[in-house]
């Protein structure tokens, strides 16, 4: 509207407003025909006689005295000069036509910001509207499908579709779909997502930054070529299960979550990280088998799956884990028999079954183990006898069979028939709430490296043999026995006699008569509800 008026003041402005004594145009307006203020819209050509008559009357108007008063019906004139100066008698409308101009321009001006902002509006919208990703979402999810099926990625309660919505939102690497680095970064992400169900990790250190690698995330460390080599996230509440796309790591060699609270199965794609050589997941939550697939883990050297609540039958696969050093499933729910296909795991050092519900007796093959040096296999459900071979107890360096259904004798032997002096590792003895029964054997007082040893809560008959050999002793229970005969004279250096009476004060008099005639002990009173051995200084 500002725009027409103005056009239309100019307009009215240029057909009107001429040189002082010029004669009036024959198409221009009288002054009859136009509006008190001088502006008129309405333009008309007059008659040529009107015109002839006009051009008179204006004559006759200059011609007439400066201050003669104006007649009735006579026209105004145009021109009035005063002081020897003409004074255009529009010239207010002059003056308001550059008010109009200026408001024109003013409106010219708001409409251009406006249409700046209105620009900046759109530009904004489609940033927020179209993916900031280069390929677009669709492409994306096209691209992660190979990995992760569409209904997952498309389903809104997924870690997946989570990782999905980040990669194409707020990632700013953008790797190309045929890099080795887009599946491993989709891989990570998933990750994180999957663990922090009900909150975020303890310490995220930098995880999901948009514009780094993974490498400079925390808990990470990768190769050469950027590849991640090792994740080692222990002890920082981590909630929730560990996603199949793991597998994607393909150069992945250490895995350490233990302690955390993660839960829910070992998925077959486990079986994939076939560069994997250590696996801890201990103290956690997780359930379910072992998958078929670990037996894939060819590299894997220590397996370390203590205190969750694991269940079923090891796969024969499992004994496929040659390289393996390391083997600890203590404290799970595992069932099931030993099988002789233990012994393919020639390369184990270490091995803790306990605390599971383990049953059948100890395979025959444990005793070609050549290199297991630790046995733990107490609380469990375990019957029969101990493998005939002495050298099964004492070339170890720890056993632990306490708290099963063994029953039998320990085996025996001479140093001549079974192994020489320094293979006699033995450290740690323990066999105690068995089914046992016989002597203590002789051999034991060759023991020169044991430590501890417990054949409490047994079946053991005969003496106590002569321990004062075995310098390195410094525990010995043998309560809860049918022991007879005496306490040897001579007890092992670091053996204290306090601890002795803690070991046997649950046996009363009658049950170690000859001991209490026999031995160097001054007196045996009840000092409390049980009886405690009283040593002479």
């Amino acid at each position: 509207q500002m725009f027409g008026r103005a056009f239309g003041a100019a307009r009215w402005s240029n057909r009107n407003v001429q040189a002082p004594n010029a004669p009036r145009r024959s198409d221009e307006e009288t002054p009859a025909n136009q509006a008190e203020d001088g502006i008129s819209n309405d333009i008309s050509s007059p008659s040529e006689p009107q015109e002839e008559q006009q051009s008179q009357q204006q004559s006759q108007q200059q011609n007439q005295p400066q201050n003669q008063p104006r007649r009735e019906g006579q026209e105004q004139p145009q021109f009035v000069v005063v002081e020897g100066k003409t004074i255009n008698s529009i010239g207010n409308l002059m003056r308001r036509d550059k008010r109009v101009v200026a408001l024109a321009v003013a409106g010219l001006l708001m409409l251009l910001a406006n249409a700046i902002l209105f620009v900046v509006f759109i530009a904004f919208m489609m940033t927020k509207s179209v993916p900031s990703s280069p390929s677009g979402i669709k492409d994306i999810t096209d691209a992660l499908s190979r990995y992760t099926p569409t209904s997952i990625l498309n389903n809104p309660t997924t870690a997946q579709h989570d990782a999905l919505r980040w990669m194409d939102d707020v990632d700013e690497l953008h790797h190309s779909f045929d890099s080795p680095l887009f599946p491993q970064r989709y891989a990570m992400v998933v990750f994180y997502f999957a663990t922090t169900e009900g909150g975020g990790w303890t310490n995220s250190l930098s995880w999901l930054n948009p514009r780094t690698s993974e490498c400079d995330w925390g808990f990470v460390t990768c190769g050469d070529f950027g590849e991640v080599t090792r994740i080692n996230i222990d002890a920082n509440d981590l909630k929730g299960f560990l996603p199949p796309e793991l597998s994607l790591l393909n150069y992945l060699r250490h895995l350490s979550l233990n302690e955390n609270a993660l839960d829910g199965r070992l998925t077959a794609a486990m079986g994939s990280l076939t560069s994997l050589e250590t696996l801890h997941l201990s103290e956690n939550f997780l359930t379910g088998e072992i998958p078929v697939t670990i037996g894939s883990l060819t590299n894997l050297k220590l397996l370390h799956l203590s205190g969750n609540r694991l269940r079923g039958t090891f796969p024969m696969s499992f004994y496929d884990l040659t390289s393996l050093t390391s083997l600890d499933l203590s404290d799970n729910e595992f069932n099931g028999m030993i099988d002789e296909s233990l012994s393919q795991l020639s390369s184990l050092n270490f091995m803790d079954l306990s605390i599971n519900a383990l049953v059948g007796g100890l395979p025959k093959s444990l005793a070609s183990l050549s290199r297991l040096e630790f046995i733990h296999l107490d609380d469990n459900e375990l019957v029969g006898d101990l493998p005939s071979s002495t050298k099964f107890l004492l070339s170890r360096v720890e056993v632990t069979l306490s708290s099963n259904y063994f029953t039998g004798s320990i085996p025996d032997g001479t140093l001549e028939n079974v192994m020489a002096g320094s293979d006699l590792r033995i450290e740690r003895l323990d066999m105690k709430s068995n089914k046992l029964r016989g002597p203590i054997p002789k051999i034991f007082r060759d023991l020169s490296s044991l430590q501890h040893l417990d054949l409490s809560r047994n079946l053991l008959t005969g003496t106590i043999p002569d321990l004062a050999n075995l310098d390195s002793l410094e525990s010995l229970m043998l309560f809860e026995n049918k022991l007879s005969g005496t306490i040897p004279k001579s007890l092992p250096p670091k053996l204290s006699k306090s601890r002795l009476i803690i070991l046997l004060q649950i046996l009363t008099c009658s049950q170690i008569r000859s001991i209490c005639k026999t031995t160097n002990l001054l007196d045996i009173s009840q000092q409390r509800s049980d009886s405690l051995l009283i040593f002479k200084q």
